[in-house]
């Protein structure tokens, strides 16, 4: 495999630093995991909303039916949140990897934490008897303080909210890029504001992280799939002329690779061509007798 054809599939960043790819691959997962975050918060935000209504305001935790349908949909947002940040690593251009990997791993983090504390919920937290166990409280309920409570804001509220902020920067070149990066600076802002509450022990307070990562994220997921979308995978060669195309952007540097690789493999065959009429003209123009003369 030549040189050329193995640069076909990725991408210059802005800088010119190194390649670094943006495959088809990537652009699925990250759209549909990003639609798929953007979906289950629909579903979750008014599920919440019914479970406030339901305990007659924002003061007291949320109650079962309500309580353990979100918890199931927070399991699956964070799937889907992770798979969106790996995808984001890879459109990220090589200049700001360090950033994006940072966020996904503050991601992945958030995630394992998430995952660990609402699976407890769903299994001993239901079945464990809070009579006889000491600490049930302290340990496994949304009231404040709790051991869960506070895990479930250092995973939302701080991983998520620094994951955000690192992951904007990544964001540019382009008018729906702009509003992705600030979107996430918002997001991450509001969710970093949210530790405030566990620090002041008032969990009103602590609901201005819930706006950032339960209303302003889901939008902002909304754009950043949408963004995927629009960009040309660097290992599809028909990609869209009416696609990104601006410096570092997956799959302006793919067309060109392509067309550079199609003119130098052209060339070639010409170069090849031509040498090989001249080598073969001799033999086919002169006669036998001519070539060897046995009488000098």
């Amino acid at each position: 495999m030549s040189q050329q054809q193995v640069q076909v599939g990725r991408r210059m960043d802005g800088a010119g630093s190194r390649l670094t790819e943006w495959t088809s691959t990537d652009r699925l997962a990250g759209r549909y995991s990003c639609y798929v975050f953007f979906g289950l918060a629909l579903v979750y935000v008014p599920t919440m909303v019914a479970g406030f209504i339901a305990v007659g305001g924002l003061s007291a935790p949320i109650r079962d039916p309500y309580l353990g349908f979100m918890e199931v949909l927070i399991l699956l947002l964070t799937v889907a949140i992770v798979v969106a940040f790996a995808a984001l690593h890879a459109y990220a251009p090589a200049s700001k990897k360090t950033l994006s990997l940072s966020a996904l791993v503050l991601v992945a983090l958030m995630a394992g934490i998430t995952i660990c504390v609402h699976f407890v919920l769903l299994t001993v937290g239901r079945q464990a008897d809070e009579t006889t166990l000491p600490g049930f409280k302290m340990l496994f309920t949304w009231t404040w303080p709790s051991a869960i409570y506070a895990l479930d804001i250092a995973a939302w509220d701080f991983c998520l909210g620094v994951a955000l902020i690192l992951a904007a920067p990544v964001f540019s070149g382009s008018r729906p890029a702009d509003r992705v990066r600030r979107g996430l600076i918002v997001s991450g802002v509001l969710c970093l504001g949210g530790l405030l509450g566990a620090v002041v022990g008032n969990m009103n307070v602590r609901n201005i992280g819930v706006v950032g990562y339960a209303f302003v994220l889901p939008i902002v997921m909304l754009r950043m799939g949408r963004l995927f979308a629009a960009s040309p995978a660097t290992d599809d060669r028909s990609g869209s002329p009416n696609g990104p195309t601006s410096k570092g952007t997956p799959g302006a540097l793919a067309t060109t690779s392509s067309a550079a690789e199609t003119t130098a493999m052209n060339s070639a065959a010409a170069a090849a061509t031509a040498t090989d009429s001249v080598i073969s003209r001799p033999l086919e123009t002169q006669p036998i007798s001519t070539m060897y003369d046995p009488e000098g």
